[in-house]
């Protein structure tokens, strides 16, 4: 039940954040391979689950991982409470069931049909949701931007749509870790050719 989930995610906090070098921790509450799904996503269950976070008063921040298979509405709701706890800021977006079709390879599509989906199928969905969420943030979450990033190109996306920061997870195996200089070097690249002087000066530029 709920309290028991809770109490989980308690239970891991205290047993990991004072032994952990992490710069920030990562609450999911999102996560689509779950059987039943997640009661958090839902702004009164999310709320109670945030008020018993806050009172372990973490030494380090952390930020909520989105779902991603929600309307702007649903994503509204949840941001109020989430700018009502202490959270540095939020993570958009986690895995989809609801990928377009278009996004897969045939084969995929015949292969797999059930689970949650990174990578490509995730861009787009993600991208929508950083710029709703910037927008109606206005700065004051920090937008860290996730899903379907495998070059410069991706990355700036994210970027103008209102992202400060960015995770990598399907592009960081498939490319390998040297991706994450290579798109540094873009991002570079392009600021100089476009005369920016600050990365700032790109987030929610769109």
């Amino acid at each position: 039940n709920e309290d028991e989930q809770i109490n989980e995610y308690l239970e891991a906090f205290q047993t990991l954040d004072m032994n952990s070098n992490h710069a920030y921790w990562e609450l999911n509450i999102s996560c689509p391979n779950l059987a039943a799904g997640s009661d958090f996503q839902e702004p009164e269950a999310l709320s109670r689950l945030l008020k018993a976070v806050d009172a372990l008063e973490l030494n380090r921040p952390f930020f909520i991982k989105m779902p991603i298979d929600i309307t702007k509405e649903q994503l509204i709701s949840l941001l109020i409470v989430i700018e009502q706890s202490s959270a540095a800021g939020i993570i958009i977006g986690n895995l989809t069931k609801k990928a377009d079709p278009k996004a897969f390879w045939m084969q995929e599509r015949l292969k797999y049909d059930h689970g949650g989906f990174s990578g490509r199928p995730t861009r787009a969905k993600s991208e929508a949701h950083i710029r709703s969420a910037y927008q109606f943030t206005e700065g004051r979450l920090i937008i860290i931007g996730c899903g379907g990033i495998f070059d410069t190109e991706d990355a700036l996306r994210k970027i103008r749509a209102g992202a400060s920061a960015l995770q990598l997870i399907t592009g960081m195996v498939l490319r390998g870790p040297q991706i994450v200089g290579q798109i540094n070097h873009g991002i570079v690249q392009y600021m100089q050719r476009e005369g920016y002087h600050h990365l700032s000066e790109l987030v929610g530029v769109e």
